[in-house]
Parts: structure tokens; C-alpha cells; sequence
């Protein structure tokens, strides 16, 4: 008698070498929850990541761990900006007026100045 599908997914998960790449998403996710309470009560990405690779609880880089709180913690939408505890409101953010230098025109600094219509002697 054939085997049922979930059956034979099984077998075939259990002999194909696991990618770490996942592995270390899948222990990551697995820590969320406390990593983002770690973070709501003021440590540092970097004492949360010693902590947990200390404990083998993560195997990744602290690079890919920053990455991991980067983009999975923020897209389940905790706040918008890492450190800031779930809750907070957000800031406005204030656009600044830009200021601009005010530069002679090129024809006075003695550069090339483009006419839209050509000199009326050239033509």
C-alpha cells in the first residue's frame, strides 16, 4: 500500500540537510518574543545576542541577528524604530527646509549656459 503524502514529505525532510539560513530564521523566531521584550526593557542588540548565542540558542552572526530584528520584528509592526517598546506612539517626523547655496548663474562664472532656442546669428 502507497504511503500518504505527509508520510513520505517526512522521510524526505529527515535524510535533506537543513539550510542554516532557515535553521537560524526558524531558532530567531522561536526567541521573538523574548528578544522583543529584551529590547522593550532597554538592552542592547548586541547583550541580547551574546546572551542568546552564549546560550546556543542562536547560531547566526550578530549581523544577520541585527538583519532578523530589522526586517521580522518591524514587519510584524512593534514599532518604527528598533529599541522603541511596542505601544509608543510614533513621532511626527518634521521635514526640515532644505537651504540652498545661492550660486551665480553659469554664464557669470564663465561656464556653459544651455539655450532652449540657438543664437539668431547661427541660424
Amino acid at each position: 500500500m502507497a504511503k500518504k503524502l505527509s508520510d513520505r514529505i517526512a522521510a524526505v525532510a529527515k535524510t535533506t540537510p537543513v539550510n542554516s539560513k532557515h535553521r537560524n530564521r526558524a531558532l530567531f523566531l522561536a526567541q521573538r518574543v523574548e528578544i522583543q521584550e529584551a529590547i522593550a526593557d532597554g538592552w542592547s542588540l548586541r547583550l541580547i545576542w551574546q546572551t542568546l548565542h552564549h546560550e546556543k540558542k542562536i547560531e547566526m552572526t550578530y549581523q544577520a541577528f541585527c538583519r532578523n530584528v530589522a526586517t521580522l520584528l518591524q514587519k510584524e509592526g512593534s514599532s518604527s524604530s528598533v529599541g522603541v517598546p511596542p505601544g509608543t506612539p510614533a513621532k511626527e517626523s518634521v521635514v526640515e527646509p532644505v537651504h540652498s547655496v545661492v550660486k551665480a548663474p553659469p554664464a557669470a562664472r564663465g561656464g556653459f549656459q544651455f539655450q532652449t532656442t540657438p543664437p539668431k546669428d547661427l541660424v
